[in-house]
């Protein structure tokens, strides 16, 4: 928990570099239905 109201997720490094993610990435979380997705945004 981060704060009173916020939670942080970690992501293993891992994953973040099988997924080509990079520091700076701009990312969008979305719910669906009981899922929270994560995603890199497509200009990023």
């Amino acid at each position: 928990m981060v704060g009173k109201r916020t939670y942080a997720v970690t992501i293993p490094i891992d994953e973040i570099r099988n997924l080509g993610w990079e520091k700076g990435d701009s990312l969008i979380v979305r719910r669906y239905r009981d899922q929270l997705i994560i995603e890199r945004e497509p200009d990023s």
